[in-house]
């Protein structure tokens, strides 16, 4: 019995056996596995009970060993399991990475398919795009030199955007491509790259899937890992934000390079039109040193010969000498509005020489009225004021003032019909003085009143208009002279009302007085 006892264990794998005879029985060395010896010491007398007790500690010591080897080995995968997630999270953290760091599209694409070949232990990792044109074209591959290459074969394959149509749009997995049962195209073109198990994963855009993510298998069938496909998926999803994040920064900058070609054309067109402007300008002095010297040399003539009359000796000329003296009163003043027009036209650049002093407001404007009262007449006007006696000195140019006065009444008479009424108010708010000459007549629109004040407003809303047109703009250059404001308020049909605003002097009446 103990010889079939010996020859058993010797049989058994993973059992080693030492028999040696003593006495009058035999020691057994017995090992397992190389977990140690185990003597046993038998004596003829007791062989059958010792027997039993040895089978005993012998099964004990197999299933402890058979437990030990089956920890280890469920260690062993865990920890291979282990490191491969690591291997996967590091990838995955390194691609993220670039991402976030690059555009560099090529970097990003070759970096992924060599390290998911290396993790993977794939012959042929690719990643393609499907084109608008229809076109799949592969950008990216990492190769075991022994099999045809996706990438540089792309060109002799016309058929390969017909696969790329059958491509999934979801994620794709066979594990033996002899079970395969798909299109027929599709069995060709793995034919053709020697694929036996396949995995691809689309990359997935706004509107759909732009690409794949490929992983091919070329030695035989492969069972691919959830953990593969996981990866898998994970990636295309960075590598789909990686082409978005390219495409924007694209969109980007071709709307940085329309902006700044549109910058390039405004400012071409700003200088074409600033070269206009200087054009008109010269064309402006020009026409005003013609007009202020044409007008002068006539005027100038007149007077020398009024003044020539004036001169004479005795009572009996041409003309009475009060209406003399008005003539020449009348013609020194267009003289001097002539110069005036002619420093406005300087006035763009260098100030207008006023020379203020204190004035007497009502005074100045009744003296005006009763110059105008032939042509206030004429046109049926009636003009009242509101200036008490005592009021306080304004401090103004009096000749450029009462040009004020006077392009503001011309306007009034020249742009309503006959019988219109004005009234002049007058109010202190601190220490400025505002006057408002306002009237009943046909009025403005509101797009005349903002450029009434400009140059050389035109006819094209009132066909009573008429002249130069540059009244208001020396009323504008005047008051701004003096520190003051003007400006003007309309309605259609219920009248206009022209305000501006004068400095008081600093005096008191009875000083002046």
């Amino acid at each position: 019995m103990l010889k079939v006892f010996y020859a058993l264990l010797n049989h058994l794998p993973g059992f080693s056996v030492v028999r040696t005879a003593r006495g009058k029985g035999w020691v057994l060395a017995i090992a397992y596995g190389g977990l140690g010896w185990l003597a046993v010491s038998l004596v003829r007398a007791s062989i059958t009970t010792t027997l039993v007790g040895l089978v005993t500690g012998l099964a004990i010591a197999v299933t402890t060993g058979l437990l030990l080897s089956a920890a280890v080995t469920e260690r062993e995968r865990l920890e291979k399991q282990l490191r491969s997630t690591l291997e996967r999270d590091k990838l995955l953290a390194e691609v993220a990475l670039r991402i976030c760091q690059s555009l560099d599209l090529d970097t990003i694409f070759q970096t992924t398919v060599t390290e998911v070949r290396n993790l993977l232990h794939s012959d042929r990792v690719y990643i393609g795009f499907l084109e608008t044109t229809g076109q799949f074209t592969v950008v990216a591959e990492s190769l075991n030199q022994h099999y045809p290459s996706v990438l540089q074969n792309q060109a002799e394959n016309p058929r390969d955007e017909e696969v790329a149509h059958l491509l999934p749009q979801k994620t794709f997995i066979v594990d033996n491509m002899a079970d395969f049962e798909g299109e027929l195209l599709l069995h060709d073109y793995y034919h053709r790259y020697g694929v036996k198990a396949v995995l691809a994963v689309p990359l997935m855009g706004k509107k759909g899937p732009i690409g794949l993510l490929v992983s091919h298998y070329c030695s035989g069938p492969r069972r691919w890992q959830k953990g593969e496909v996981r990866l898998l998926e994970q990636l295309a999803i960075q590598v789909a934000i990686a082409v978005q994040q390219a495409q924007l920064y694209q969109q980007v900058q071709v709307l940085n390079g329309n902006l700044t070609r549109q910058v390039q054309e405004r400012t071409l067109e700003l200088e074409d039109r600033m070269l206009e402007l200087q054009d008109l300008h010269q064309m402006k002095a020009v026409f005003l040193q013609a007009v202020s010297h044409d007008l002068r040399t006539s005027m100038m003539g007149l007077l020398m010969l009024l003044k020539n009359l004036q001169n004479r000796s005795g009572e009996n000329v041409t003309l009475s000498r009060p209406i003399l003296d008005r003539l020449i009163q009348s013609g020194d003043h267009q003289l001097l509005l002539l110069n005036a027009l002619s420093e406005s036209h300087f006035a763009e650049h260098h100030p207008l020489m006023i020379q203020s002093q204190p004035l007497c407001l009502k005074t100045l404007f009744e003296n005006l009225l009763a110059d105008w009262q032939p042509l206030l007449q004429q046109n049926q006007a009636q003009i009242k004021h509101s200036i008490p006696d005592q009021f306080p000195f304004v401090l103004a140019d009096p000749h450029y003032l009462r040009q004020v006065f006077e392009n503001l009444l011309t306007n009034a008479l020249k742009h309503n019909p006959p019988g219109i009424q004005l009234f002049l108010d007058v109010v202190i708010k601190g220490q400025m003085l505002r006057c408002t000459l306002r009237d009943n007549g046909v009025g403005m629109k509101k797009e005349q009143c903002q450029h009434l004040f400009g140059l050389y407003l035109r006819s094209a809303y009132n066909q009573r208009l008429t002249g130069i047109g540059l009244g208001c703009y020396q009323c504008r250059q005047i008051i701004e002279a003096h520190g003051g404001k003007i400006g003007v308020s309309s309605t259609p049909q219920q009248g206009t009302q022209f305000w501006f605003t004068l400095p008081l002097a600093n005096v008191q009446r009875s000083a002046i007085s």
